[in-house]
């Protein structure tokens, strides 16, 4: 079994190497066909050569399809093993970046329970109670922007955007 897979592996090569022989083996007939010609029927000396290019052009033309038809092969072979490796190594990232990524949340989020929304609820609920005076409101403001910006609640644009106005 091994040995019929073996014969069926890596059939583009196998077809350009069987374009080239075909190719030798048209040359050699036509070339032999011409000599016959001119030996056995005395035919013109024109006739035989004009056998013989016609032969040699046509054994060309059929070679050169026969071996762009097995390069094509090779290549679409060549393009799905690079396309599989590249998918693994995308795979492998996409599973590394999930990886750093938890790592990162786990590393960065708060050490109360509190989610993202209730740390900026309650930045907001001192934000106003801090209002009634202008000294501490631009520096609240700007916290509150900067938990904004880090939780994702805006972007980073609209946090420089804001810290310039404040300014």
């Amino acid at each position: 079994m091994e040995k019929i897979e073996r014969l069926f592996k890596n059939p583009g090569h196998k077809i350009k190497i069987l374009a080239c022989i075909l190719f030798a083996v048209g040359v050699v007939v036509s070339v032999i066909c011409g000599f016959v010609f001119l030996i056995v029927s005395r035919v013109r000396f024109l006739i035989a050569i004009c056998s013989i290019a016609f032969g040699i052009i046509g054994a060309y033309i059929s070679a050169l399809l026969l071996y762009g038809y097995g390069e094509l092969i090779s290549k679409t072979s060549k393009k799905e093993k690079n396309t599989s490796e590249i998918l693994k190594d995308v795979e492998n990232i996409e599973k590394n970046q999930g990886v750093a990524k938890e790592v990162y949340i786990s590393k960065n989020q708060p050490k109360e329970k509190e989610s993202a929304d209730t740390l900026i609820k309650s930045e907001e609920k001192r934000l106003i109670e801090l209002s009634k005076t202008d000294i501490e409101i631009s520096s609240s403001f700007t916290a509150t922007k900067k938990l904004y910006y880090t939780y994702g609640r805006i972007t980073k644009d609209q946090y420089l955007s804001l810290l310039k106005n404040i300014k």
